[in-house]
């Protein structure tokens, strides 16, 4: 699936620009600034936040079910002792924190860029 261009704001100058963006493994946009070659990472789309939410959720309810059980029980989702459902629960969080540090990030900058601008 080709991705459509974005509108994007460098977080270090400010510069306005429009690119099409590359996705990572976890689905965060990243991009190029023209101007002074910084790579931008920008957050993941409400669609793939809910999606890490609900995978985060299940893969608690799996563990604390395992944790109830003995843990050890639910054998599909045990390799060697690290828990399947651990790690994409992890992998889920992480991102769903990293996309949340992404944002706030990008609202500075944003504001800085509009203040930049109007004054």
């Amino acid at each position: 699936m080709a991705l459509d261009s974005i509108d994007a704001v460098c977080t270090k100058y400010g510069t306005k620009f429009t690119q099409v963006p590359k996705q990572s493994f976890l689905g965060f946009k990243t991009l190029t600034c023209p101007t002074c070659q910084e790579k931008l990472t920008y957050p993941l789309t409400k669609t793939r936040t809910i999606v890490y939410w609900v995978i985060f959720g299940w893969m608690a309810f799996i563990i604390f079910n395992d944790f109830n059980d003995g843990l050890g029980n639910n054998l599909p989702f045990i390799v060697g002792k690290i828990s399947i459902p651990l790690i994409l629960g992890v992998a889920a969080i992480s991102a769903i924190l990293r996309d949340r540090s992404i944002r706030k990030h990008l609202s500075k900058a944003t504001s800085v860029s509009s203040t930049n601008v109007a004054g």
